[in-house]
């Protein structure tokens, strides 16, 4: 079992290496399949380059103008009303011709 380095009674001098974890890092890396790696290489990223993660706002302002406008919502609303009126009406006529023949 591995046990992390602490702190607080470590002398100063002692130098630190990740040769190790970077070594099973790498073969990790190596192993995996395509989204592993992709996933991995995304938190290496996070670590090497912080100030540039995805959670930041961006640096400047993203510009709508000339945007796609969003579809109003009633739109949908008629139209899936008069749908289900225009089945009920083309049941009931089907109904009404079976009953005649």
């Amino acid at each position: 079992m591995d046990t992390f380095l602490d702190i607080s009674s470590c002398d100063t001098s002692v130098e630190l290496s990740i040769q190790q974890e970077w070594g099973v890092i790498m073969n990790r890396f190596n192993e995996v399949d395509i989204a592993d790696k992709v996933n991995i290489k995304a938190k290496l990223h996070e670590i090497v380059y912080p100030d540039k993660t995805f959670f930041c706002p961006p640096s400047e302002k993203v510009k709508t103008k000339g945007g796609q406008k969003k579809v109003s919502l009633n739109f949908l609303d008629e139209r899936s009303e008069f749908l289900l009126t225009l089945n009920m009406l083309i049941s009931l006529f089907h109904d009404m011709i079976v009953l005649i023949l």
